[in-house]
């Protein structure tokens, strides 16, 4: 078998089995299981390439130039098979990765089935093995393989809210250990004991290597597991249950995401029913985002509790209370629908409460559809102020004011200039939000559109005002809180769902009404709900007030259904740990989709970082295999090898000496051990020999053995620092003389 199978052969089979193993942890990204089903032959084919070119001793820029060509092949035709219909394959291909894209960015993890998204995995798989061919043989570095393994490894552990299985880390585990362990049982299989010839058995050898890595690796990644789990939210393997361990930080999703993916589908599902003892329809909300940076509005870090909620703050002394029922259908989502501001509930599940944004979510652990199909009733206060008195209200201080009066000191100018001029007639708070609702739902002014780019942050919104003046619900309902705050009124962006449309007693709310708009904080009204996204919804009446500002015709707050306002509603939410105490503190993430752009920035820094680390040891190990490898002239053969002997010596930090050859000789020869000392002057006199007689009729066979034995045993001699510095910077490549 050692006879049929090299030593390459086998680094390429532990490579292909190391990242066969390490493409398992995109499992946990998607449901799909096709992409292991093509990438698993992918990485086959191309270790096959390295390990059939590798025995015809090809360069190995020209294998990995090879490989890449096969990869895309593949791809191209991946990406053919995803988008039937003819054409030309290119764009068939260009097409099928934006599709894959695209359904990355609006899919939650575990992501549905996508041949696009497939194709990107395959395409990820091929490259990522490339990479691990040329550190591992091309470079002679199998430790470097833990880079490309933990790619695999750290993009879901990067892009999911949860963490990531404890498989995903054993597999990682073993594939390193497969490279190390043949390495090592490749090297000590080539060892002769310092002997010219060795008959001796060596089987014992690479036998004991493999025992040792069971011994001691298996050992090693069993504790490492089991320590891992032993400190709560540090992993996920529990030998008991199959719930996650511990108690640690429920992930809240960002809810704008779900409202941007439903947006083009506009579902007319009947998604909630509901019926309520008040005059009109209900807006039911989820979620509010109080924090606002350049990116984007985001959730606050809430610490949740149980029983009822307590009064919503900043309202007066006299409120009304009415009782909504509801009825939710075919969405998922972990916070629970309600009319603001809620004060009880009987929802089944395990729910929690926050006092601050009076937000319902479900505590129940790894649940994505805590609201599916379940049927509850809410006791909420009425927070909809008299229009007569509420003109001349005041900006109050809610409990999240740090959070929620916040402008941001890298707000554009241009939006911070046009709010002062939309403003600038207004004698009252109340006057200026209602003169900034009317800027935005004046139809001579912006445009209702799903096509509008995704987002919310400064950019976007600078865009939205300024520029393309088109856009849907989330970006009307930014822009009115990012200017009323501005204005020095603290203000949110709630996320939920239109009032719907009456049938006989009950209201019907559909997958098209999910919605975002603003809510403005006023001492003795508390948040109050304001609607600057003309076409989707009426302005509510207490908005439309009498001055000298611009006025609407107000009417009931219910949504016109005609209008495609919003989007389908959610069919999954975020996983949410079980949680038992009163109190939990929850940590915010942005969302549940897969972020692919900064996934392939940070993909991309990392290989512009690693090419130009290694670019010095790539040159490098070109020239000598290039040196090493020459057939021309035997003279030339001979310098070859010369230059290569001085280079070694350059690259382990040793000066070369001046002088004939047979000087060079003597003064290395002084400082290295006899066996080495006696090979360098051998080697001087045939480079003498060469040089000044009629020349060598052919290349002694000695000169090449004793060449192999100085650059071996130079760089044996060094420390693993330098050894590291003598393969990462060699010397020879910056010398001038």
């Amino acid at each position: 078998m050692t006879r049929i199978l090299r030593p390459t052969d086998l680094m390429a089979a532990a490579v292909a089995v190391a990242m066969i193993l390490a493409s398992l942890s995109l499992l946990e990204l998607t449901t799909d299981r096709r992409y292991l089903a093509i990438g698993v032959p992918v990485i086959i084919a191309l270790m096959l390439i390295s390990a059939v070119s590798r025995r015809f001793r090809m360069p190995s820029p020209l294998i990995h130039l090879w490989q890449f060509v096969a990869l895309v092949g593949a791809g191209i035709g991946l990406g053919v098979n995803a988008t039937p219909g003819g054409g030309n394959i290119l764009v068939q291909f260009w097409q099928a990765l934006l599709d894959g894209v695209l359904h990355i960015q609006t899919q939650m993890a575990p992501m549905d089935p996508s041949a696009g998204t497939s194709l990107i995995f395959v395409l990820l798989i091929g490259l990522v093995t490339i990479i691990a061919d040329m550190l591992v043989l091309s470079l002679d570095t199998p430790a470097w393989i833990i880079a490309p393994l933990l790619t695999l490894y750290l993009i879901p552990a990067l892009a999911l809210d949860q963490q990531v299985s404890w498989r995903s880390f054993l597999f990682l585990a073993i594939g390193l250990l497969i490279v190390l362990a043949t390495d090592t049982a490749l090297g000590l299989s080539g060892w002769t004991r310092n002997l010219k010839r060795d008959d001796a058995d060596k089987d014992h050898t690479s036998a004991g290597v493999w025992g040792m890595a069971s011994i001691v690796g298996v050992p090693v990644l069993v504790m490492a597991l089991l320590l891992g789990n032993v400190v709560p939210t540090m992993g996920t393997l529990d030998l008991n249950s199959r719930r996650p361990r511990g108690v640690g930080p429920i992930q809240m999703q960002d809810p704008t995401i779900e409202l941007h993916r439903n947006l083009a589908q506009q579902s007319e599902q009947v998604v909630i029913r509901y019926s309520t003892d008040a005059a009109d329809g209900q807006y039911l909300r989820l979620a509010s985002l109080s924090v606002m940076d350049r990116d984007s509005w985001k959730l606050t870090a809430v610490d949740l509790q149980n029983g009822d909620l307590p009064e919503p703050p900043g309202l007066g002394t006299s409120v009304v209370e009415t009782t909504t029922n509801i009825e939710v259908g075919d969405f998922g989502s972990q916070y629970l629908p309600s009319p603001y501001a809620p004060r009880r509930h009987d929802a089944p599940g395990q729910w929690a409460y926050d006092p601050v944004t009076m937000m319902i979510l479900s505590t129940e652990g790894n649940n994505p559809d805590a609201t599916r199909n379940i049927s509850y009733s809410v006791t909420s206060v009425v927070t909809d102020p008299n229009p007569s008195i509420f003109n001349n209200a005041q900006p109050g201080n809610p409990p999240d004011d740090g959070l929620t009066k916040q402008v941001p000191a890298d707000v554009p100018q241009e939006i911070v200039d046009l709010t002062a001029q939309v403003t600038a007639d207004a004698e009252t708070p109340v006057l200026k939000a209602a003169a900034i609702q009317a800027y935005l739902r004046d139809p001579r002014r912006f445009t209702y559109s799903t096509d509008a780019p995704a987002g919310d942050g400064f950019d976007v919104i600078k865009n939205f005002l300024l520029t393309d003046r088109s856009g849907y619900c989330i970006h009307f309902a930014s822009a009115m809180a990012l200017m009323a705050r501005i204005s020095g009124i603290p203000a949110r962006v709630a996320v939920g769902f239109l009032p719907g449309t009456k049938n006989g007693d009950v209201w019907q709310v559909r997958g098209k009404e999910m919605h975002a708009w603003p809510e403005l904080f006023f001492e003795g009204f508390g948040w109050v709900r304001f609607e600057p996204t003309a076409g989707v919804a009426n302005a509510p009446a207490w908005t439309v007030v009498q001055g000298n500002q611009p006025s609407e015709t107000p009417s009931p707050s219910a949504s016109d259904s005609s209008t495609p306002s919003a989007a389908s509603p959610s069919t999954s939410g975020a996983d949410t740990p079980t949680a038992t105490q009163t109190e939990i503190a929850v940590d915010v993430v942005s969302s549940n989709a897969f972020p692919w752009r900064q996934v392939l920035i940070g993909f991309g820094i990392a290989l512009v970082v690693l090419g130009l680390l290694f670019a010095p040891m790539i040159a490098r190990t070109v020239i000598r295999r290039r040196r090493l490898g020459f057939t021309g002239p035997v003279a030339d053969q001979v310098e070859a090898l010369w230059a290569e002997v001085r280079d070694t010596v350059r690259d382990a930090g040793t000066r070369w000496p001046g002088g004939a050859p047979r000087e060079k000789a003597a003064a290395l020869a002084g400082t290295w051990d006899e066996p080495a000392g006696e090979a360098i002057t051998r080697i001087a006199e045939t480079v003498e020999a060469n040089r000044y007689s009629r020349g060598l009729p052919v290349l002694p066979e000695q000169f090449g053995k004793d060449v192999s034995y100085v650059t071996k045993d130079v760089l044996a001699h060094l420390t693993t620092s330098q050894g590291l510095r003598a393969k990462l910077f060699p010397a020879s490549l910056f010398h001038r003389g």
